[in-house]
């Protein structure tokens, strides 16, 4: 099992483009992949033709498995959405000890789109022990450079 985060704090840097064309792109070669959405506004979803719900939010909650959340959006590529009550788990996780575990706990085989601000979300995908792999999109432009 391989895991990917796509991280950095700017927003508008593609991290959602870059995240689903890497999905996507591997679900096509006949890998199975797990997006998991970690962005409050849910974009995966809509991008995906699919609604954005609180998927990432009743998972860590307890209120629903894995298996029950995940949608097949594509052949060989599932989501786990993520909506607006994804910001509540920053604040809920931020008393948590070992926090930065709880994410991986939780999936099996992510390919992770963190949300904007490198918070308690990030940080778990960032330093999940399953986190092979970081990838940090940046603009080329004068305000994107401080993000490298």
């Amino acid at each position: 099992m391989k895991t990917i985060a796509v991280a950095n704090q700017k927003g508008g840097v593609g991290k959602t483009t870059t995240a689903l064309a890497l999905a996507s792109d591997l679900a096509r070669k006949g890998h199975t992949v797990v997006l998991v959405d970690l962005d409050a506004q849910g974009n995966l979803s809509p991008a995906l033709g699919l609604k954005p719900s609180p998927g990432l939010y009743r998972l860590l909650l307890g209120l629903a498995t894995l298996d029950e959340l995940l949608v097949e959006a594509r052949p060989s590529l599932w989501l786990l959405p993520g909506d607006s009550n994804t910001a509540k788990l920053k604040t809920m996780l931020a008393a948590e000890s070992y926090r930065e575990t709880i994410l991986a706990k939780a999936l099996s085989e992510p390919c992770l789109e963190p949300p904007l601000g490198l918070a308690i979300l990030d940080f778990s995908a960032l330093n999940s022990e399953s986190t092979n792999q970081n990838l940090t999109p940046v603009t080329f432009s004068f305000a994107g450079w401080p993000s490298v």
